[in-house]
């Protein structure tokens, strides 16, 4: 029945008069809802909301911090984009109020308070190094970091992934309520680096990150030796250690003749040659200065047999002589074993050992064994060693025993010599090779085919020339080897028949080649003539270019041309060995009027 009751009156003769009377039914007003506490972020909506029961209905005002709000008066309160200045409390009031009019019905009634916090988020908003973030060893520098955030948040220091606290190096001090200064007292090389600020409240973290440098001039962490050792072919690098800031550049001098290459700060040679031996400088350079180390580097070698051991074969009771020569530096020292035992001379006289240094860096050893025994064949073994390794050469110590026979053959064409002499170039075939059966010396035999008298010459090759043979005539040959063991058997015989050189017709004969007897002469008067012949011949000697005797075997042949001949012949062999002459003279049983003298160098041993 609430409402409002208008009452007309009206008659012929005047205006109708209107009286108006409300009647209102109220009911108590309440809260059937209240504004809740709550919290945002800065710039989002603050939505708060109020609401009643009762009769009439209720008319709104809200309040922030007790400060009515110009045009809050609906149930619902709403502030867009909400600032640190929106945080605070809110409430509302309620007051019946008529429908009809502004006429009011009881109190006012007020809600509780809600609190509202607009938060930021921590922002870091400076963060700075003065007067630089670059200062001198034993210097200082201030680093202020300002932050912003509701609530307000803390700020801490950083650095090497730990907190700063108060010490003697760093200093802590809050200059305003949202900005706290880091002092680095004294700085050194320890305290260069990334310095953080981190700003943390509630809502979020903010950080921020200076980097404080302590220029300093290069220095090496580890000098250079003065001097250093290299080995031969092996790998091998030179370490520049330095440190500066801002880190120095790093240049290598080096020999001319060098392998290596810079690699950082390091001179890498993959294989060390003698040219990279000398002076390598290391040079460090930044903003802040220079330095430099030297070092010399010695290229030394392991050891490298030289002269090694072979099978060796010595006859019974004979010497063995082994020789070692080896390269190495530092200068190897050398030491034998003979059939897995150390060689100690003092021990047993029969063991030698005579070492000496052939130059700096190679050294000669020989072990001489005298009497040798059948007990003493076996493995000898030469070992030299320095710092960088050891290298050992090895050989059997064998019997020696007399050469297997030769197969002797021709193989060279004749030569002419003379009128009637020429020469041939006979060789054979060496034995096979046989460290216990070597082959020395070789002994040729020669003789004219169906004469008794032979020559015998000496070689130590497998080949030699005999000249002023008779020309058209037949040889036969045979050769055998010999050795310290003993004389291997003659070859089998072979045969060649030298050239044909006839004289030409009226030809004049040299004085020293052929002497002419005509008439007759007496048996006695002949022979001695013959005689002195021979003895003129044999004493012939030809001297080499070193100025030593050549020994010579002296034939004389006479013959006569056409179909009468005569023939007297004096042969002479003259000993290679004994270096003195053996004549021998085997005169034909018939004269001859004609008389020719041949002689011929025999090569020696």
């Amino acid at each position: 029945n609430s409402g409002r009751y208008l009452c007309a009156a009206n008659n012929s003769v005047g205006p109708t008069l209107n009286k108006s009377v409300e009647v209102a039914l109220t009911v108590p007003l309440q809260f059937a809802e209240e504004p809740m506490n709550t919290s945002l972020l800065v710039g989002n909506t603050l939505s708060l909301a109020c609401a009643t029961t009762g009769y009439p209905p209720a008319q709104y005002q809200w309040y922030h911090n007790n400060t009515r709000l110009a045009g809050a008066t609906q149930a619902n309160l709403t502030v867009l984009g909400a600032s640190i200045n929106s945080s605070g409390t809110y409430n509302c009031t309620a007051l019946s109020t008529s429908l009809y009019s502004s006429r009011t019905f009881g109190s006012p009634i007020t809600s509780a308070a809600a609190s509202v916090a607009v938060r930021l988020p921590a922002a870091i908003l400076s963060f700075v190094a003065t007067p630089s973030p670059a200062v001198q060893v034993g210097g200082s520098v201030n680093l202020t970091c300002t932050a912003a955030g509701h609530p307000p948040p803390t700020i801490s220091f950083w650095f090497n992934d730990a907190m700063i606290r108060p010490s003697p190096v760093y200093a802590l001090r809050r200059a305003l309520a949202f900005s706290r200064t880091l002092s680095i007292l004294s700085a050194g090389v320890a305290q260069q680096g990334l310095y953080w600020c981190n700003a943390t409240n509630a809502v979020g973290t903010s950080a921020r990150v200076i980097r404080v440098d302590v220029p300093r001039a290069p220095s090496f962490e580890t000098p250079l030796s003065p001097k250093i050792v290299a080995r031969l072919g092996g790998a091998f690098q030179l370490v520049c250690n330095v440190s500066g800031n801002p880190p120095p550049t790093v240049a290598w001098t080096a020999p001319s003749q060098s392998s290596g290459r810079r690699v950082g700060n390091a001179f890498v040679m993959s294989a060390v040659t003698q040219g990279d031996a000398g002076m390598y400088t290391c040079a460090a350079r930044n903003p802040s200065g220079m330095v430099q180390d030297s070092t010399m580097l010695d290229v030394q070698e392991a050891p490298v047999i030289r002269t090694g051991l072979s099978d060796t074969a010595v006859e019974l009771g004979g010497t063995a002589r082994l020789v070692c020569v080896c390269r190495g530096e530092p200068l190897p020292s050398v030491a034998w074993h003979h059939k897995g035992n150390a060689v100690t001379p003092p021990s047993d006289q029969r063991y030698a050992v005579i070492t000496s240094s052939i130059s700096a860096d190679e050294v000669r050893s020989e072990l001489s064994i005298s009497g040798i025994t059948s007990a003493d064949f076996g493995l000898v073994v030469c070992s030299f060693a320095n710092v960088w390794d050891t290298r050992s050469s090895n050989g059997n110590l064998m019997q020696l025993l007399p050469p297997l026979p030769l197969v002797g053959r021709r193989v060279a064409s004749n030569k002419t010599s003379g009128s009637a002499t020429t020469s041939i170039l006979l060789s054979w075939a060496a034995p096979a090779a046989d460290v216990t059966r070597p082959a020395e010396t070789y002994r040729v035999q020669y003789w004219r085919t169906g004469q008794s008298v032979r020559f015998t010459v000496t070689t130590n090759t497998s080949s030699v020339e005999l000249i002023g043979l008779v020309a058209s005539a037949a040889y036969t040959w045979q050769v055998q080897a010999e050795n310290a063991a003993g004389t291997s058997a003659y070859s089998a015989e072979s045969t060649f028949t030298t050239a044909a050189t006839p004289a030409p017709e009226g030809q004049t004969k040299p004085f020293y080649n052929e002497i002419w007897f005509y008439g007759a002469a007496g048996g006695a008067g002949f022979a001695l003539l013959v005689l002195l012949l021979v003895i003129i011949c044999c004493r012939c000697r030809r001297k080499d270019d070193e100025g030593t005797p050549r020994v010579c075997v002296c034939t004389t042949e006479c013959a006569w041309p056409g179909p009468r001949a005569c023939r007297a012949r004096t042969q002479v062999q003259v000993s290679i060995e004994k270096h003195q002459k053996t004549m021998q003279q085997r005169p034909s049983s018939s004269l001859a009027p004609c008389l020719r003298r041949t002689m011929h160098p025999v090569p020696q041993t």
